[in-house]
């Protein structure tokens, strides 16, 4: 839940473990998408948290937000279409 980007059903830091798993198993044939979700969710978070943590390490939320993701991923090109409907597993 924004904007202090913690899972909404189990208060844990976001993305916490079942919302990986949730997210791998949503963008399965969409890694690089996938990515950018993620990406997309950690400038938000940068923004946010800037206003309301100003302590907040950059470079631990990337290894937070995107630290997770095989390296291979970003590599493989994506497949037909994003998947919808990714609710449960967002902030």
């Amino acid at each position: 839940m924004r904007p202090t980007y913690r899972c909404r059903t189990c208060a844990a830091h976001w993305p916490c473990p079942t919302a990986r798993l949730v997210l791998t198993r949503l963008y399965q044939d969409d890694p690089a998408g996938l990515r950018r979700h993620l990406t997309a969710h950690l400038r938000h978070a940068r923004r946010d948290l800037a206003e309301t943590a100003p302590g907040v390490d950059a470079d631990a939320l990337t290894a937070r937000f995107l630290g997770w993701l095989p390296a291979g991923d970003a590599d493989r090109p994506a497949d037909a279409g994003r998947p919808g409907g990714t609710a449960v597993a967002d902030p």
